[in-house]
């Protein structure tokens, strides 16, 4: 994983930042065990762990680059929130309901181009206290 700066990946470092900036937005408001993710929380998680702006992955474009995130983050709402797949497509950046299950099959249907987003996205989570499902991605 390159961190932006392309120093060696420093995971603790990176959690903080996360937590420090979820705690600045007033996303970690809720009582500390089991909070609920949401796709907004998600967007952030992607946007700290791997300095790609939350703006561009719910954005129009079809940027090449930016299509793994944008599935990675699909699959992540779909599977760890309570959100309808209309609710979801509406977050992110008001898509179809239809795109964001293909974009959960895509992930399903190859989950090692995808481990790489997903596990830390986890990780970083489950550290703040959210609660999220143990899925076999």
């Amino acid at each position: 994983m390159n961190t932006p700066s392309g120093q060696a990946y420093n995971r603790d470092l990176y959690y903080q930042k996360l937590h420090k900036r979820l705690s600045k937005d007033g996303l970690l408001d809720a009582p500390v065990l089991g909070r609920k993710v949401t796709v907004i929380i998600i967007l952030k998680t992607i946007e700290e762990l791997f300095n790609v702006p939350s703006r561009l992955v719910r954005g129009p474009r079809r940027y090449a680059s930016l299509s793994r995130y944008r599935k990675a983050a699909c699959w992540m709402a779909v599977q760890w929130t309570s959100h309808s797949l209309t609710v979801i497509g509406r977050t992110m950046g008001g898509r179809d309901h239809s795109t964001i299950w293909h974009a959960s099959k895509d992930v399903e249907g190859s989950p090692h181009l995808f481990a790489d987003i997903i596990g830390p996205c986890r990780a970083a989570l489950k550290a703040s206290g959210f609660d999220v499902k143990e899925t076999t991605i």
